[in-house]
């Protein structure tokens, strides 16, 4: 009782081919150990629980300037461009990171317009979705899944030197 623990959990996808399911995590404090009917921890609620998706397509380290746009009906689309970085990226998806005051939440399932320069082409515009997101320091980070475009992406890939797998 009182020591720290760390738990972590898998989650599998709803049959979606493109994504293994979400690795959940936190950190807690045992408040009790019950020993009958059955073993059991009573732990603290977490003050932060944490998620990340597992990959079919691993995603190789970048630094990649690009823009986001938010696209659709809701207020999201009236929000203006978010200059950012790629900071990881697969044939399948990327992490887009940006400095922000807005309070964006509940992005999952928004559609966007990612622009990414690349060397040969100039921009490439990829429409995308938003799988998740984390806030923090006043830098926001998207997992990024692509919908469509996957042959420009590829392209983009081997403009940067990045093996398709």
């Amino acid at each position: 009782e009182g020591k720290s623990v760390f738990i972590r959990y898998l989650a599998s996808a709803n049959d979606n081919a493109e994504e293994q399911g979400e690795c959940f995590s936190f950190d807690s404090t045992i408040k009790s150990i019950m020993h009958t009917p059955e073993k059991c921890l009573v732990i603290e609620y977490p003050l932060h629980i944490y998620n990340r998706q597992l990959r079919r397509y691993p995603r190789t380290q970048a630094h990649l300037p690009a823009k986001l746009k938010f696209i659709g009906t809701d207020l999201l689309s009236l929000l203006p461009e978010f200059q950012g970085v790629v900071v990881d990226i697969s044939p399948r998806g990327c992490g887009f990171s940006f400095t922000t005051s807005e309070q964006l939440s509940n992005l999952r399932n928004q559609e966007l317009t990612l622009r990414v320069q690349s060397p040969i082409e100039g921009e490439i515009a990829i429409t995308a979705r938003v799988c998740n997101q984390r806030f923090e320091n006043e830098k926001m980070t998207l997992g990024i899944q692509f919908i469509a475009d996957s042959v420009k992406v590829e392209r983009l890939l081997v403009h940067l030197f990045i093996e398709c797998l």
